[in-house]
């Protein structure tokens, strides 16, 4: 089989309109000749809004934030029109395909001037049978039509009037191109190819359908003693890419290998147009989730070969492991239990549905060292693609796949309930032979919008996630657990005590919320870095003049009015807790009040979904709390939400504040009516040492109590370790808590640092930082307790791509901090001070030899 991409487009503007005719075929081809019309597209794929930014016709709005100068373009036609060259003879037996991966949305394909193909989904790949018009000059023509054209022509059923369906949900587009809950206002509706066009043509060939891959238990007996083992199982399903010639002698064969030493392989002869391989391994090497084991890979190779050698192979990596479902939302891998910590991954870009590899690695890399061990593919996102399921096995990652609907009902004509069937039988089949893919999921918040818009009626679309979804993941993959949606499985759809919820205590009032099952969604909003702020905003209108910072009578939005065009659903509402902070009085004091509420907020939530039950509690051994992932790691677009990263990928406060929290070893205070201090234990060892507690005094600077005691923790325990009654009272607003865990070698394992007062009452002192390197890490020491030491490095004034191993702690006297340095720069000044402090230190960062 034989590959070649098609690369060389030039993209045309047109008024909307139907079918092309024979003329208007001629015409583009005249056009595409002409250098004065159309902008030739420099690789591809490319989106409509890439194809102008880059001619120079609209300003990025990655850079404007807004997506109002640019909304002309959706209400335009393209065309993408191409010269496809074939060099080499074209046989009469040779079968020739045209493969379009991904198009937004609505579009018509000619080949040579006949309409070979029609594109209604977004989520859809297409494949279109071109052997009998194939020559060797061609040309190939994608006009995509407006969706918003064909919005105002759709008219929605009278059942449906009144539902919480907007038009968008009538077609399979890219749903949150049509408002402003990602950034870019009012909207950006992306329009275009987002994926590779490639040709496959030869007289025989493997066309990949799908792998899956079972692991299933064995138990049996060996000298009377009960034995339990692992049989791996892999199932190949190929088609071949024309017919088989009678005369052809054809085997297939397909090899499993561990380090290129090949462990299982069988080959057949191959006696029809498709072919089935079964490879059976006892005892493989498992797959493990990240802190929980190696997650192991084995490569599978499918050769096609005949009496004259090899015509074709594909390569694939593949993994094993038992995960399975035990209880309410509670995992179970290698029969080791499983918590899931982590975050919801949103689009990459909400310009472009073209896949980046840099930001996707990038995110990916910031769950591991953000000690997460799951991510949710939202179902308001894109279709990503296999290589990012590659990426996130080889990095022991799980991910909760939804399918692609959200926040809406969806309508249930037999036309579009079968494209999402189609959808959801492509993504299925393409990726269940992942490790990494958790489970299937139905939509996002399909259901809990008709509880909120219309509880108790009908909810429209419901049979596609209760029938579709589920008898397809029923037969293509029935060894992972469906979930109809998120949030369900309660007395109502984001019930906390049953199933997962969404978490938005922020604004509603959500019964059983301090301890939900599993949490998939909760969040706080705050601004980003002042760095980016700056980058975003505009430094003029960060701090407005006449802006004091103040929440007054009439003026309940909690930052500057400059600030909204950059948020968007009602965020200012979904804040912390900013009244235990001081006022802002300007950019940095108010960024780090949103950052600052949402840290401690973190700490606070996260150390009692981890202990998973309250102080009353604490002799019981129970964890009710089985998963919780925050809304959301990444920002698509210049915007203020709650993406733990930014749009530039520079973390945030509560990206560290998260990172702390979710160690798979952590310490977490209980404060209440009494403090307690609690170990979780997340790894797979029993954890032994000693845990030493002060109570330090800020205005003294020295310890005022001190106490230690002896523990040991289980896997997957929380363990009460001890109350402080001993401290009895203490004043709330100069003292700290400070906690730290010592294994029986002296080795810090981790530690803590809490208080028990709110920081609007709290007075810090002054402190002063010092600053050295040690085999080429920071350190930094204080002289006085330090309350979040922000750590910020510039190269000539650049202040964007610096990483640290960890940023905006605090820090006590006696105690040292040490601090990897990585990133874009190799050199560069290093800026360290407290949020609290009038004392800045600076050092060099030099290329360590």
């Amino acid at each position: 089989m034989k590959k070649k991409t098609v690369n060389n487009f030039k993209l045309f503007m047109y008024e909307p309109f139907e079918l092309l005719s024979e003329k208007e075929v001629m015409q583009i081809k005249e056009n595409y000749d002409d250098p004065e019309k159309g902008y030739m597209i420099p690789h591809m794929p490319m989106q409509v809004h890439e194809v102008l930014i880059y001619h120079k016709v609209i300003v990025d709005p990655g850079i404007t934030g807004s997506g109002k100068e640019s909304t002309w373009i959706s209400e335009k036609d393209w065309v993408y029109a191409a010269q496809v060259f074939c060099n080499e003879p074209i046989a009469d037996n040779e079968t020739w395909k045209l493969h379009i991966d991904g198009i937004d949305t609505l579009a018509d394909i000619y080949w040579n001037g006949k309409r070979i193909a029609q594109n209604e989904d977004v989520f859809l790949p297409i494949e279109a049978d071109i052997s009998e018009i194939v020559n060797n000059a061609n040309f190939l023509i994608i006009h995509v039509h407006s969706s918003h054209n064909k919005l105002k022509q759709i008219e929605i059923p009278d059942r449906y009037l009144g539902k919480e369906m907007p038009k968008q949900a009538m077609l399979r587009v890219f749903f949150r191109g049509y408002d402003d809950y990602l950034g870019y206002p009012p909207y950006l509706t992306r329009v275009g190819v987002y994926d590779d066009i490639w040709l496959e043509h030869g007289e025989q060939g493997i066309h990949f359908v799908d792998i899956s891959v079972q692991t299933l238990r064995k138990i049996g007996t060996e000298s009377q003693d009960i034995k339990e083992s692992v049989l791996g199982r892999v199932c190949v399903n190929t088609e071949f890419l024309s017919d088989l010639a009678a005369e052809c002698n054809l085997f297939l064969s397909c090899g499993l290998y561990d380090d290129n030493k090949c462990i299982a392989s069988r080959e057949i002869s191959v006696k029809s147009l498709n072919a089935e391989i079964i490879l059976e391994v006892e005892n493989p090497k498992l797959w493990n989730v990240i802190h929980k084991g190696a997650p192991f890979l084995y490569q599978l190779k499918i050769t096609l070969k005949s009496g004259e050698g090899m015509i074709d192979e594909v390569r694939k990596k593949i993994g094993f492991r038992c995960l399975e479902k035990k209880g309410d939302m509670d995992f179970v891998i290698n029969g080791l239990p499983l918590k899931l910590w982590g975050a919801n991954m949103a689009p990459l870009d909400n310009k472009t549905g073209c896949y980046q590899k840099e930001r996707a690695e990038k995110i990916v890399k910031m769950a591991v060292e953000g000690n997460m061990n799951c991510l949710r593919i939202w179902g308001g996102g894109d279709r990503l693609p296999d290589s990012f399921y590659d990426m996130c096995d080889e990095a022991g990652i799980l991910l909760w796949q939804d399918f692609f609907h959200d926040y809406s009902m969806y309508p249930e004509e037999a036309r579009f309930r079968e494209l999402c069937r189609k959808e959801a039988e492509y993504q299925v089949r393409r990726l269940r032979h992942h490790p990494s893919v958790l489970l299937w999921c139905g939509s996002n918040e399909s259901i809990m919008c008709r509880d909120f818009s219309n509880p108790g009626r009908e909810c429209i679309g419901y049979g596609i996630y209760e029938e579709d979804y589920r008898q397809i993941c029923k037969k293509w993959d029935p060894q992972r657990y469906y979930h109809l949606s998120s949030p369900s499985g309660g007395s109502y759809a984001n019930d906390p005590l049953e199933g997962d919820t969404h978490s938005y205590t922020s604004t509603w009032f959500v019964p059983g919320g301090e301890y939900p099952v599993f949490l998939t969604e909760n969040m706080r909003s705050f601004p980003p870095a002042y760095h980016s702020m700056e980058r975003m905003v505009g430094k003029e209108k960060l701090w407005p003049p006449f802006y004091t910072g103040q929440m007054i009578k009439g003026n309940i939005f909690p930052w500057p009015e400059t600030w909204r065009p950059f948020t968007s659903a009602d965020s200012w509402k979904k804040i912390s807790e900013v009244e235990q902070f001081y006022d802002g009085n300007d950019p940095e004091s108010m960024i780090y009040r949103f950052q600052g509420s949402v840290g401690r907020y973190m700490t606070k939530c996260v150390g009692r979904y981890r202990r998973g039950r309250k102080y009353e509690e604490r002799k019981d051994n129970i964890r009710r709390c089985k998963g919780h992932l925050w809304w959301k790691i990444n920002t698509s677009a210049p915007h203020i939400y709650s993406g733990l990263l930014d749009y530039y990928m520079e973390p945030s406060l509560p990206y560290f504040a998260l990172k702390r929290a979710y160690q798979p070893f952590q310490l977490f205070f209980s404060i209440d009516d009494y403090i307690g201090l609690w170990a979780v234990n997340d790894t797979i060892k029993e954890i032994r040492g000693n845990v030493f507690i002060k109570l330090f005094n800020i205005k003294k600077n020295y310890p005022i109590a001190f106490t230690k005691t002896s523990f040991s923790v289980m896997p997957d325990q929380s363990l009460f370790i001890m109350d402080l009654n001993q401290f009895q009272q203490f004043p709330m607003n100069e003292s700290i808590l400070y906690a730290v865990a010592v294994d029986e070698g002296g080795n810090i394992l981790t530690e803590i640092i809490d208080f028990a007062d709110i920081e609007r009452h709290m007075e810090f002192p002054d402190c002063k930082l010092s600053l050295s390197w040690e085999n080429e890490m920071l350190v930094i020491e204080t002289d006085s307790f330090a309350r979040n030491i922000v750590l910020q490095a510039e190269e000539k004034g650049d202040y964007f791509g610096w990483e640290f191993s960890d940023n905006y702690f605090d820090l006590l006297p006696g105690e040292i901090k040490k601090v990897k340095i990585k990133g874009n720069h190799k050199m560069g000044r290093i800026h360290a001070k407290a949020y609290y402090s009038t004392q800045e230190t600076v050092t060099i960062l030099e290329p360590f030899t």
